[in-house]
């Protein structure tokens, strides 16, 4: 159990800095590039959000399979097994690459943004396709590194990766007082995230490169990879693609707007996504030793304990919100008010099926559970286009409630079933 706090604690804080901090630097950002580079830059963001889905579920795959091999204690198994993985994740990458060119200039074209920013982005557009290749390695070694139940080394990563960020923008945004500073700026931050997690990883494992050799992949896994791709899909439509529509329907402008109503309602769902992100290797492990009484167990106290923390940091931010916003963005800001409240308390009901999505995970049951995102997902995209149109950036929140309010509580029946 202290294992377990410890490794929430982690997590949380890995997931909470970079959010907190992307939040506090708003002011920063938006006086040099102004409202509407911010929109896009946050249009871009989602994006970026759903090309990195591409990578078909392999992060949660290596999370899965990394403590899977360690509950046997065997590393010379878990080396090969990461190792064979390397053509396959090439592949991806190059696919990745591909789709990313192509729908990259799609989104140009459809969003309302002006004609100097779109230049801007175009000149970019080869940085942006480095960010994402670079991403999406990023994210299968932090995959290794949470398989291997190691959060505190995330954590310490995590505060140099903050820093080098904060640092970068402070030096880069007065020189280049433009979106263009602010991809930069991201960039330079992420390669050094990079770097230190392939030097750790490679000391973690004590990896031998001459005694590296190929196995065969279990078919299973690619069954269990292509069901984590569809949730991830759905989950990147709906905390993503809503920006892209929102662009496209009004403006740039208003999704700026959104995004801070956005950001608040992402430093809570990634708080709790993390805290039940930790269970994920957790159940693996316990359901390779046969210990399913613990696993139930895991699924009752910790959804019960994740709805009191969200009670405890909700209703506290719900008080002081209209405050904080006029504080800290100012009056004009208050728009984003009324959508910020909505998705709070959607992400009460998303709280509901976290700890048990990633507990499903763990063991492998993913496939009804796949099935209700599914079908969700498409009545929140068909809700989503008409409430955008008719009511703007609360249209879209709102969508997203509907859509928390039915799926999560049917979820959340089914594992207490």
């Amino acid at each position: 159990m202290r294992k377990i706090i410890i490794n929430i604690f982690s997590n949380s804080i890995i997931r909470f800095i970079p959010l907190f901090t992307s939040f506090f630097l708003i002011p920063f950002i938006i006086g040099y590039i102004g409202k509407e580079a911010y929109g896009a830059w946050a249009i871009l963001g989602a994006f970026l959000g759903i090309a990195s889905v591409f990578k078909f579920g392999l992060g949660f795959v290596l999370e899965k399979e990394v403590a899977r091999y360690r509950a046997k204690n065997d590393l010379k198994k878990l080396t090969n097994f990461l190792f064979s993985t390397i053509p396959l994740q090439i592949i991806i990458v190059a696919l990745i690459g591909i789709l990313f060119y192509f729908a990259f200039q799609g989104i140009l074209k459809i969003t309302n943004l002006s004609p100097d920013i779109q230049s801007k982005l175009v000149n970019l557009q080869y940085v942006l396709l480095i960010y994402v290749i670079v991403k999406f390695f990023l994210d299968n070694f932090i995959s290794i590194i949470m398989g291997m139940e190691k959060h505190y080394i995330l954590l310490i990563f995590n505060f140099i990766y903050v820093f080098s960020y904060v640092l970068s923008l402070i030096l880069m945004l007065p020189r280049y007082p433009d979106i263009d500073g602010l991809i930069l700026s991201n960039l330079f931050a992420i390669i050094i995230f990079f770097a230190l997690l392939f030097f750790c990883i490679l000391f973690q494992l004590k990896i031998n490169i001459s005694n590296l050799t190929f196995i065969k992949i279990d078919k299973s896994i690619f069954s269990f990879s292509f069901h984590s791709f569809i949730l991830q899909l759905c989950a990147l439509i709906l905390f993503n693609a809503g920006k892209i529509l929102l662009g496209t329907v009004v403006s740039a402008s208003e999704v700026a707007y959104y995004e801070i109503a956005s950001k608040i309602f992402s430093v809570l769902q990634n708080t709790f996504d993390a805290i039940a992100r930790v269970f994920l290797p957790k159940a693996s492990a316990l359901h390779e030793k046969k210990n399913f009484t613990i696993i139930k167990q895991l699924i009752t106290q910790g959804t019960l304990l994740m709805l009191a923390l969200w009670g405890a940091l909700v209703v506290p931010l719900c008080i002081v919100l209209k405050d904080f916003i006029i504080l800290w963005l100012g009056p004009e800001f208050l728009k984003s008010l009324i959508p910020a409240y909505i998705l709070c308390i959607t992400s009460g009901f998303i709280v509901l099926s976290r700890l048990i999505m990633n507990i499903f995970f763990g063991i492998g049951i993913i496939q009804k559970y796949c099935r209700i995102r599914i079908i969700f997902t498409i009545f929140y995209i068909i809700a989503a286009v008409i409430l955008t149109n008719l009511y703007g950036m609360i249209g879209l929140a709102c969508a997203l409630l509907l859509y928390a309010m039915s799926s999560e509580i049917i979820i959340f029946l089914y594992a207490f079933r």
